[in-house]
């Protein structure tokens, strides 16, 4: 598998895929093909390569058809679109309701990535586990 994984496109996506976190600003994201990452309906970070897409049609493109992203060669015989599983709406629905920052807001095991509220509304703090499945295509 490790053959078919890329290169660290930037020094910050080396820093990130060694553990060290990082903020996400939410209003600047883009997903690959342009699009705000705000203005999707299904926009996600994969927790697997660590990328922010506006829907799995996205990542499947970007990702996973260009071997960024690796996470689905685990399953056989299934279209697994990643690991798709920190939500845009899961955390527009926290900061709603005033949840305190830095609380998990994805039920994606921190072995994967760890997400959390950021310091202010509309971030996103990351910090990499040990699984790496790929690196992150749009780094933030």
């Amino acid at each position: 598998m490790f053959e078919h994984l890329k290169d660290e496109d930037t020094k910050k996506a080396n820093q990130f895929n060694r553990g060290l976190p990082a903020v996400l600003d939410l209003t600047k994201l883009k997903c690959p093909c342009s699009k705000p990452f705000l203005s999707g309906t299904d926009s996600t970070v994969c927790a697997a390569c660590g990328t922010a897409t506006c829907s799995a049609e996205c990542h499947d493109k970007f990702m996973q058809n260009t071997n960024k992203c690796l996470f689905s060669r685990n399953f056989i015989d299934m279209k697994v679109q990643g690991l798709r599983g920190i939500r845009l709406e899961n955390i527009l629905k926290m900061q709603s309701k005033n949840v305190p920052k830095y609380t998990q807001c994805s039920i994606v095991s921190p072995n994967f990535l760890l997400a959390t509220l950021g310091p202010s509304k509309n971030t996103l703090y990351l910090q990499r586990g040990f699984r790496i499945y790929g690196s992150p295509c749009v780094i933030w």
